[in-house]
């Protein structure tokens, strides 16, 4: 593992900082509207652009493995805050609505490498073209050098650069405002797998505590596997993990087809507007993985086949949700109160199977974890030349970012309470509305002279218009609101039940009702 990073800092070029806007040619050539004319003679298949070696299978595989995660067992609650039948609606339009978000990204991410070629040194060019068949591998490595990995934030910042032009206080502001908005999506969702490995090996072993478990193997399984370099190194364990929930979501849908007299059928509540939207914001974090798109995008032998890996991912997704969501509503106690638990684990029969789920839930939140901090590692390696040069400063760093989410996961009982929130604002803001606002900034001229451009214009203003309002505007409020009133009833936290949605609160606090 550690030889395959050190491998990683001698051949590749991938962690190499990128400053859009001093690498962009500020002339006005090959510019149309103050934007880079794609209509030209660089093909999306041009073999100068450079790109990874993940495979479009193993591509999808990555992204499926980043989305589901400790969200597979708080389905049925979810389902439940969002009246059942409208919260199966929901998955499926959202599922949908990022696929058209990953086609924007795609797209976005085709005009960029395009645009870097046209404007990069014309020798570097030119000794590409120059080299005799067979002979490539090394200029290809030289592009790369000029043209590192894509990552969001220096996507954004790209765009940002192209419809601002040399208004750099505004490119900066969108780079960190993206930057920031990914440590807080893909850390929080860390941090949610670490608190639901901790409460899945209680659950499986009943002994220990929930948070023995988050800390020996966040510490020691979680946080080694983060040293791992790319993506390309970690897709046989992604594989591994999709596998894992695979069993997961089989063992919950086959106990709950098979309950016996001890639960009934949910049933939907009297609808709450704060708790539908907090459902719904929990759905969004769902689909929370566009956040690490362009970095695997990035990662593919194929870049412009990304929306085949979506696709795949999204039927792989709603497979594996959909009847996890609805079959896990059998599990209402038939007596006593009639909401779910956020994890479905603990109120199933308590049986081999059940134990094996819970183990194989943790196999999949383990491998996760790698996978959702690795764009975040990267970024952060990017911007500091240290980390660049120093295999044992990088690992030092590497290690450091994962404890960190190891500490917050055990230290933050309440973390639960906030990812609905976490889901309103850096969620709702990657994956449903930069993509199509970008996609619109720079094809918007030649989007509008056909009549199916203007559609395509009108539909991505109008999703990132309406996630704005329900995702970020009622999810917010929703979700601050559930917050507040849980926080406020007790004067720390009483942990009145093993698991809260997304996540395990399993601290032991002091209970203090306020008067």
């Amino acid at each position: 593992m550690v030889t395959g990073l050190a491998s990683e800092e001698r051949h590749s070029s991938m962690d190499i900082s990128m400053d859009t806007s001093t690498e962009i040619d500020k002339s006005s050539s090959g510019r149309m509207g103050g934007k880079f004319e794609s209509e030209d003679a660089i093909s999306a298949d041009d073999p100068r652009i450079p790109t990874g070696q993940m495979s479009v299978l193993f591509a999808g595989i990555t992204l499926a493995c980043s989305q589901i995660g400790s969200a597979l067992v708080a389905l049925p609650s979810m389902m439940q805050q969002t009246l059942i039948v409208p919260g199966a609606i929901i998955l499926i339009v959202l599922g949908l609505i990022v696929f058209v978000a990953c086609y924007h990204l795609q797209q976005l991410w085709i005009y960029m490498r395009k645009a870097q070629l046209a404007r990069g040194p014309v020798d570097l060019t030119d000794q590409y073209l120059a080299v005799p068949d067979g002979g490539n591998e090394c200029s290809k490595q030289e592009l790369a050098q000029a043209h590192p990995h894509i990552q969001y934030f220096s996507l954004l910042e790209f765009i940002a650069h192209e419809v601002f032009g040399d208004r750099r206080g505004l490119v900066t502001l969108a780079r960190r405002w993206t930057l920031g908005m990914q440590v807080i999506a893909l850390g929080g969702t860390a941090v949610s797998e670490v608190i639901q490995v901790g409460s899945s090996m209680h659950i499986a072993t009943g002994s220990r505590s929930c948070q023995f478990w988050a800390i020996l193997l966040g510490a020691g399984v979680m946080t080694p596997l983060t040293w791992i370099p790319d993506y390309k190194k970690l897709e046989r364990l992604s594989l591994v993990a999709v596998v894992a929930i695979i069993f997961t979501a089989a063992v919950v849908i086959g106990e709950g087809a098979t309950t016996d007299s001890r639960f009934e059928r949910c049933s939907a509540p009297s609808f709450q507007l704060s708790t539908f939207f907090v459902g719904f914001s929990n759905f969004v974090f769902i689909w929370g993985g566009l956040a690490l798109v362009p970095e695997v995008q990035s990662s593919m032998q194929q870049p412009r086949r990304l929306v085949r890996s979506m696709g795949l991912n999204l039927v792989f997704c709603l497979a594996v949700t959909l009847p996890t969501g609805l079959v896990g509503l059998n599990f209402c106690p038939s007596h006593g109160d009639p909401t779910l638990p956020s994890n479905v684990l603990t109120v199933m029969p308590k049986s081999p199977l059940r134990d094996m789920a819970a183990v194989s839930l943790s196999v999949h939140m383990i491998i996760a974890f790698a996978v959702l901090l690795m764009p975040l590692m990267e970024a952060f390696e990017a911007n500091f030349q240290v980390l660049r040069e120093s295999l044992s400063v990088k690992l030092l760093a590497r290690t450091g970012w994962a404890m960190i989410c190891v500490f917050i996961a055990v230290a933050i009982p309440f973390f639960s309470d906030i990812v609905a929130v976490v889901a309103s604002i850096a969620q709702v803001y990657l994956s449903f509305v930069a993509p199509p606002l970008m996609f619109v900034a720079i094809f918007k001229d030649q989007l509008a002279q056909t009549t199916w451009g203007k559609v395509q214009i009108g539909f991505a203003l109008g999703m990132a218009g309406v996630m704005l309002v329900l995702g970020t505007g009622f999810g917010l409020y929703a979700s601050i609101y559930d917050l507040q009133k849980n926080v406020s009833t007790l004067s720390l936290i009483h942990i009145s039940e093993p698991t809260r949605l997304l996540s395990i609160s399993y601290a032991v606090f002091c209970l203090k009702k306020k008067n």
